[in-house]
């Protein structure tokens, strides 16, 4: 028996920028629920939560929620870092500790006691996320070196990445430059009504 590698199944792909100003869609929500089965796979872009919030209201977290995979550059509201920063969760971190007692000006301190403790702290903290880099860009507009990005796959540890650039890799390059498929002509309707008679 034959094994095809990468063979996938065909799915239709929505990518929606600024999904905030098109407002409490829905068909987005329902499309996010149950698109998978479906074939439909949504890409949503949205600036903060703030907006999601703004425009969905307590469904925003559902919207978030079901999203399998979300993907943050360095955000510009404070919530949302600090959302950022509970959803990377926290490191343990050892330090020592050194107490000393007794005279300072002896040239030896006859009690020195040192302790390790065990701390915990945010693997990534707001602060941190907000200044998450950038890409680096010409006065033009063009990208000369690629941003840092906030990988969140559901199930899995979180992910710190460097933004991929398609026009420098040579696979996604290669898939951008296929055309798109070509779509039919719509029949205006009075040929549509003479095909309908002869028929």
């Amino acid at each position: 028996m034959d094994r095809q590698d990468h063979v996938t199944e065909p799915y239709v792909l929505i990518m929606l920028e600024e999904v905030a100003e098109l407002g409490a869609l829905d068909v987005v929500g329902t499309a996010l629920a149950l698109g998978r089965g479906y074939g439909l796979k949504l890409y949503l872009i949205a600036q903060d939560l703030s907006q999601l919030e703004t425009a969905w209201g307590n469904r925003s977290k559902t919207l978030v929620a079901n999203c399998a995979i979300r993907i943050a550059s360095a955000p510009n509201d404070v919530a949302t870092a600090e959302l950022l920063s509970k959803m990377c969760g926290t490191m343990t971190v050892r330090h020592t500790v050194r107490n000393y007692s007794g005279s300072r000006l002896s040239a030896l301190l006859p009690h020195t006691m040192t302790s390790e403790q065990d701390t915990q702290r945010p693997l990534l903290t707001p602060d941190e996320a907000m200044r998450l880099p950038g890409p680096r860009k010409t006065d033009a507009g063009a990208i000369l070196e690629p941003g840092n990005l906030l990988v969140f796959v559901s199930g899995r540890a979180p992910i710190y990445g460097v933004q991929p650039l398609y026009f420098r890799d040579r696979t996604f390059l290669r898939r951008a430059s296929i055309a798109p498929p070509p779509m039919p002509l719509p029949v205006p309707e009075s040929d549509a009504a003479e095909a309908h008679i002869c028929a």
